[in-house]
């Protein structure tokens, strides 16, 4: 038995023989993150989800978080009601090792609680650390001598009642190796502040890596034949794992408003790559199509405030499985329809009109899994929609005009944009020049002409 074990185990039986109580160390722990939502003034509601192998010890029903930066300041969490549930993606005729058999076995824990933050605390982090890692980890060296660490910091100096963005997908997911792998957090910030992911180094306590096999770093935590990379503006990670193998991945969510930084978070996850005799299914981009060859269209547009904006997403699976399609609602005022489910082929639609509220980028992650056995296949994308406001200096045709039948009269536009990429007036038949931002009329009876100005971002307005 290691050095560390053995101490361990005497405390423990130190603790009983005196008549405390402590928290059994969870083992076998494979991620996780924390979150925390505003109720007002000076109440927040805290969130720990941590995930573990139902091959390890069962988790205490309280946790306590680590806080820096709050002097006093304490946080007990208890678990929710309905905890711990089974995640694992596996099909139900196959025995699952959170009901005592099987292989495979993942359980969610969720814990909560509300407490006061003193006013005094404007900059402050919110910490779990835990030991140990899951033994099984190939990309670390003695995982299971290794804690598991990852935190949360709230910058309320900026904005007195911010809530952290919420993670909606289980950060343990399985993938079949030598097949291209994406996964996305399917990630919803109440506030829709703008976020920016990065991968990172895992940690096993405050500024203290987790000591990774030669090899393997933050950057890199996977034999991938290209890389792991991840999309800053949607969090999508992808790469096509060369090898059998169990990484951790570290993902910094750093959270911005007006451009100014208020708050971070760490999620701490674990990717099992295992030998797959099943292909996985995939989805393609915006009015692309999905086959054997792979999948088309683009993942990413850009449109105008009051633009309508619809398009399809099509499913393909080689195996021809019955498909499971679903969306995390990341842009809630659009619209979602799903046709063929539980098909071998089902498609959707997306359709949305933005306000001037939506300005910016804007994102939904879209899910398809299939029924293999022993392991569901799983992917998802993350569909990313820039919207560009309206121009400040639209357009101006001009006062109402008064002249005589058969008469002729100069229409004349104005704006102060400097980016007017071209005009069109309407009806083109009724004047002289179109295209151009003024031009002669000769209408037969009263007549309204509608101008209408170009922008070279794609908007474009008229009056």
């Amino acid at each position: 038995m290691k050095m560390k074990q053995v101490l361990r185990a005497c405390i423990v039986s130190l603790a009983l023989i005196i008549g405390f109580t402590v928290n059994v160390d969870a083992s076998h722990a494979m991620g996780g993150d924390i979150t925390y939502e505003c109720l007002g003034g000076n109440q927040y509601r805290f969130t720990l989800k941590f995930y573990r192998d139902c091959n390890g010890i069962v988790p205490t029903n309280f946790v306590n978080l680590g806080v820096a930066g709050c002097g006093g300041l304490s946080i007990s969490l208890g678990l929710e009601s309905g905890y711990p549930q089974i995640v694992t993606p596996i099909c139900p005729t196959e025995p699952d090792a959170c009901n005592g058999g099987g292989t495979f076995g993942v359980e969610e824990y969720v814990y909560s609680g509300v407490v006061n933050v003193p006013s005094g605390c404007t900059n402050f982090t919110v910490s779990f650390q835990q030991c140990c890692r899951n033994g099984a980890i190939s990309t670390l060296n003695d995982p299971d001598l290794q804690d598991i660490y990852f935190e949360a910091t709230i910058d309320r100096t900026t904005v007195s009642c911010n809530s952290s963005p919420v993670f909606n997908n289980i950060p343990t997911p399985y993938f079949c190796a030598g097949q291209p792998a994406s996964f996305n957090h399917g990630v919803t910030d109440p506030d829709g502040d703008d976020l920016v992911f990065s991968l990172i180094d895992c940690e096993e306590g405050n500024n203290n890596s987790v000591n990774y096999q030669g090899g393997f770093n933050g950057g890199s935590p996977i034999s991938s034949s290209t890389g792991v990379s991840i999309d800053a503006n949607t969090g999508t990670i992808t790469f096509t794992p060369t090898a059998i193998q169990i990484g951790v991945l570290c993902v910094l969510v750093e959270e911005y408003r007006n451009g100014v930084k208020i708050g971070e978070t760490v999620r701490d996850m674990q990717f099992n790559i295992i030998n797959c005799s099943n292909t996985l299914p995939i989805v393609s981009g915006m009015d692309g199509t999905a086959s054997g060859g792979g999948v088309t269209g683009a993942y990413q547009i850009t449109i105008c405030v009051g633009e309508d904006l619809c398009f399809g997403l099509e499913t393909y699976d080689a195996d021809t499985d019955l498909l499971d399609l679903s969306w995390n609602s990341g842009i809630p005022s659009g619209s979602f329809t799903i046709t063929g489910q539980g098909s071998s082929a089902p498609s959707a639609e997306f359709c949305w009109t933005p306000t001037g509220d939506d300005v910016g980028d804007n994102f939904f992650t879209v899910t398809i899994s299939d029924g293999a056995c022993p392991l569901t296949g799983i992917n998802s994308y993350s569909y990313e929609i820039t919207v560009d406001p309206n121009p400040n200096d639209p357009v101006v045709a001009g006062p109402d005009l008064t002249i005589c039948e058969g008469e002729s009269v100069t229409l004349t536009s104005s704006t102060t944009a400097g980016n007017v990429t071209g005009y069109e007036w309407s009806p083109s038949n009724a004047v002289d020049s179109p295209n151009s931002q003024n031009t002669t009329a000769t209408p037969s009876t009263s007549t309204t002409f509608t101008i209408t100005a170009f922008y070279d971002d794609g908007c474009s307005s008229s009056d």
